[in-house]
């Protein structure tokens, strides 16, 4: 993992799993990993239904 995201020893990651899912069934599963010296986790949420 740390030979395919180029990072040094020590650097922590992000690891995300997702699921699709359609009609109630599991359609695509994945499993990511992020370098966290690279990217920056941000969320946003908007009811206004």
């Amino acid at each position: 993992l740390k030979h395919n995201l180029q990072v040094d020893d020590g650097v922590p990651c992000l690891k995300v799993t997702r699921i699709t899912h359609s009609h109630g069934q599991p359609i695509c599963y994945a499993v990511l990993y992020h370098p966290a010296n690279r990217f920056k986790l941000t969320s946003h949420l908007d009811i206004s239904a």
